[in-house]
């Protein structure tokens, strides 16, 4: 996979402070940003296959979903670089009409 970002930010001026704050406001915007990426890249990748990699906890099929939820609904994960906000996908179970 491969992955590039562009962000704009501005800075009022040239100081440590005002730098490093568009740093953290950069890297908090990048976080996200990668890892809804890599979470819609995987969803799509996973929803192509005949057998997913996940189950329906109900009826335990393996091999008919369609999207409940594409684009994800927004939740908040604490990482070690801080809250993320990621997108997490939904799939409609055909097999019994469930989620």
């Amino acid at each position: 996979m491969s992955y590039g970002a562009n962000f704009s930010i501005d800075i009022s001026e040239p100081t440590l402070k005002a730098i490093t704050q568009a740093y953290i406001q950069v890297s908090r915007m990048l976080l996200s940003d990668f890892f809804q990426t890599v979470v819609k890249r995987f969803a799509d990748y996973f929803m192509e296959l005949k057998t997913k990699p996940f189950y329906c906890g109900r009826c335990g099929n393996r091999e008919e979903f369609i999207w409940k939820t594409r684009e994800g609904k927004l939740t908040e994960v604490l990482t070690l670089f801080g809250i993320v906000p990621p997108c997490v996908k939904e799939v409609f179970c055909l097999q019994m009409s469930h989620t």
